[in-house]
This record gives structure tokens, sequence and C-alpha cells, in this order.
């Protein structure tokens, strides 16, 4: 489809992920920043991966808070 076949090519880093913090996709431009290929990544958490300390607990507490998503 076109929305996937846009964010794959897109310059800028991608991360899809799921409401458990589980990446589902990843680009080419997420490879180069991040270091991790998609192979390594997807599947993973977020937390622990990209983000610790507080950067983890942020995420977890906004999407615990009612409202919108992250």
């Amino acid at each position: 489809d076109a929305a996937v076949e846009l964010l794959t090519r897109a310059p800028v880093p991608v991360v899809a992920r799921d409401a458990a913090l589980t990446v589902t996709g990843w680009n080419a431009a997420a490879e180069r920043c991040f270091g991790f290929t998609a192979e390594e990544i997807v599947g993973r958490s977020i937390v622990g991966t990209l983000l610790d300390g507080e950067a983890a607990a942020a995420w977890r507490a906004a999407l615990a808070a009612p409202g919108d998503a992250v």
C-alpha cells in the first residue's frame, strides 16, 4: 500500500509500536539512527532497547493515563 511504501522510504526514522511498546515496524533511517536492523529490533520492547530510566517511565505513565495515545 502507498502509506507503507512512503514510511519505508522516508528519510527520517520511523518506528512503529503497539500499545505494549513492542516494535512492530522499523525503516532504514531508523536502522541508521539507532544502530539496530529491523530483524534485530522488531518484536522487542522499546523499553530497555531504545528507552531506559526516566524516558521509559514517562512512556509507561503516558500509556497508563486516560486520554490521547502517545
